[in-house]
């Protein structure tokens, strides 16, 4: 894998990007609510605190995915060596098209309301509902590169929980199974 398209605090290495600190403290939370640890009277606080403080070798059990994530990351905010102008025009294109459309639209309806040129208002309304059109499918691809990040997103909180936060949880226990320990990303046993 390429690890040189990621900036120093995003490398595969690192612990997390400084965005990503609240989604881990969140998840870890989640965590900490559930059935599992909230029921039992568990030191749910000192766990909270053990689990931030080890929270690089928590992080990388769901390496892959978090990479994942940052890979989509980097291609909507257009940073890297192989970005394209495509975020950009997905960004612009539904705003400029509603704003295009707006005003052609306005504009055409208030020269066939006022009976001034109707020729000219229905040129201009049409033009508006063409615009309108452009803007709604440019949402479109917008929404599914959206979407897609999303899921990432999704599945490394999934990965980051499964595999990462409750192994590393349930070791901290007393009496606990010492294969449930996560260090470095990986359970021991």
């Amino acid at each position: 894998m390429n690890t040189s398209a990621f900036p120093p605090s995003q490398a595969p290495g690192a612990d997390l990007a400084p965005e990503d600190v609240a989604d881990f403290e969140r998840v870890l939370d989640d965590v900490l609510a559930g059935p599992e640890f909230a029921g039992d009277g568990a030191d749910v606080r000192g766990l909270r605190a053990r689990a931030v403080r080890g929270r690089a070798g928590i992080v990388r059990a769901a390496r892959e995915e978090y990479l994942v994530l940052l890979r989509w990351r980097e291609r909507w905010s257009g940073e890297g060596g192989d970005a394209t102008a495509l975020p950009l025009v997905l960004g612009l294109v539904p705003r400029l098209g509603a704003v295009a459309a707006a005003f052609f639209l306005l504009f055409g309806y208030g020269l066939l309301f006022l009976g001034l040129r109707p020729d000219l208002g229905s040129t201009c309304v049409t033009c508006g509902g063409a615009f309108l059109a452009l803007a709604v499918a440019g949402c479109v691809p917008l929404g599914w590169l959206l979407l897609r990040r999303e899921r990432a997103r999704a599945r490394w909180h999934a990965a980051l929980r499964d595999r990462g936060i409750l192994p590393f949880l349930r070791g901290q226990r007393p009496g606990h199974d010492a294969r449930d320990v996560v260090r470095d990303g990986r359970p021991d046993g």
